[in-house]
């Protein structure tokens, strides 16, 4: 019985594959000149390359995220995008040239990517390292658990001044916090995130306790209800929480985060400045031409336009903890560094890719330093997940699933303070585990 069914699930992936494919090749043929076969025939490859690698069977890995952020952001979308004429600058810096172009430098870094991910993976440098996986992290007695979360609720609590409104939605919060980095912003969304940890902790332990398992959800959603975060903070919450309660069905995994991206991604926006239940009017291609899936076009105008700040703007991005008023020569985010380079004056709270923040440091050179920088982290992780039976870094690790498709699309400097942020949060979980059982220890 088992046999068959792995035969099954094996047509199911040949089955999508093939649909993929045809999709691919019948969709876009609509209404294309003969002068598009080139740029279309490139995307295919890029579409049905990627396809194969996240579709295959298997763990959830770090590899399978930056395929299918290639496959919704450097393929489908410049595609789709392509086809319609659409343009995010009005004076169209991009030309239809720029297009093809991207696409032969998108399947460069997919050949390099999983050329060198197979080198490493055949290495096995987890194994020639030697680190010590039979660590487990363990989760102490119930009163433990309820004061701990009592005080992180309480410190929660100061943080948004005691304002309900802000449990449910962005709008007014980020009007009394500001949008630009402080410190009551950065403890805010880093305690944030300990409820999750202890939840996390508590189903991989595989601890069974209802009632406190009712109290770390009932706490969770006090603290992380999805209108009241950012979009980056509801993938980076949920999805873990989805993938420990799926259970036997984590094979399907990778469907609930592709559902994620293409519609309550963009969904969430609605939230933004407000609280909305609004409809989306989007159709399938009105989708992938609107800004949320602005990072290829943004990319390949960085490239064209040569910015290049030499490491300036990295260093801006590693200090992001100070301000521009303390360091007036602080090179700007990376959408502002396009923006200013076109005379944008709209909003620019722009995505440009992880690849296209490589060139701006260092030029080609630097985009593929920090490609091959992804690539060794990406394939040592994903062999720790694997092998690892310590439960903290686990948590850790399915974390980052999402955090590495926000790294993906932009911005860096961005991301660097979202890593801090979850650092921070897994620093402060350990700290005050390892206090109260010292404390109890003590005590007994």
């Amino acid at each position: 019985m088992t046999f068959y069914f792995k035969k099954f699930e094996e047509g199911i992936h040949l089955f999508l594959i093939i649909c993929i494919s045809v999709f691919n090749l019948v969709f876009p043929l609509l209404n294309f000149k003969t002068y598009d076969l080139l740029t279309l025939i490139v995307y295919v490859v890029i579409l049905n390359l990627s396809s194969f690698f996240f579709i295959k069977k298997g763990a959830i890995s770090l590899k399978k995220i930056f395929h299918i952020f290639i496959y919704l952001f450097f393929g489908l979308s410049p595609l789709i995008q392509y086809k319609r004429d659409i343009y995010f600058f009005n004076d169209k810096i991009l030309m239809q040239e720029d297009f093809l172009l991207g696409g032969i430098l998108t399947i460069i870094l997919m050949v390099t990517y999983n050329t060198l991910g197979f080198l490493i993976k055949k290495y096995k440098p987890i194994n020639r390292i030697g680190i010590n996986l039979e660590i487990n992290n363990t989760l102490n007695n119930k009163s433990q658990v309820i004061i701990s979360l009592l005080i992180i609720l309480l410190f929660f609590f100061s943080t948004i001044y005691f304002d309900y409104r802000a449990l449910y939605t962005r709008k007014y919060l980020d009007s009394l916090i500001g949008y630009n980095y402080n410190v009551v912003y950065f403890l805010r969304d880093s305690i944030r995130l300990i409820p999750l940890i202890y939840l996390i902790s508590f189903r991989l332990n595989k601890i069974r306790d209802l009632k406190i398992e009712i109290f770390l959800v009932l706490i969770l959603l006090i603290m992380n209800f999805p209108t009241a975060i950012s979009r980056f903070q509801v993938g980076l919450v949920y999805l873990p929480l989805i993938y420990i309660y799926l259970g036997t069905l984590k094979r399907y995994f990778i469907w609930v985060f592709l559902f994620g991206i293409m519609v309550v991604f963009p969904y969430l926006h609605h939230f933004r400045y407000g609280f909305s239940l609004k409809s989306s009017n989007y159709g399938f291609s009105e989708l992938f031409s609107t800004p949320h899936f602005d990072s290829f076009q943004n990319t390949i105008c960085v490239i064209k336009l040569n910015i290049i700040t030499y490491g300036e703007q990295l260093l801006g991005g590693l200090l992001f903890f100070i301000p521009h008023s303390l360091w007036e020569g602080k090179t700007g985010t990376s959408s502002f560094l396009l923006c200013d380079k076109i005379n944008y004056d709209g909003f620019c709270n722009i995505a440009i890719s992880y690849f296209g923040e490589g060139y701006i440091n260092f030029g080609f050179l630097g985009l593929f330093i920090f490609l091959i920088i992804l690539i060794i982290i990406n394939e040592c992780l994903d062999q720790l997940f694997l092998k690892s039976k310590n439960n903290l870094f686990k948590s850790f690790f399915l974390c980052l699933v999402f955090y590495e498709f926000y790294l993906l699309r932009g911005s860096l400097d961005s991301s660097i303070e979202k890593l801090a942020i979850l650092l921070f949060a897994f620093l402060v979980y350990i700290t005050l585990n390892y206090c109260l059982t010292t404390f109890n220890t003590k005590k007994n």
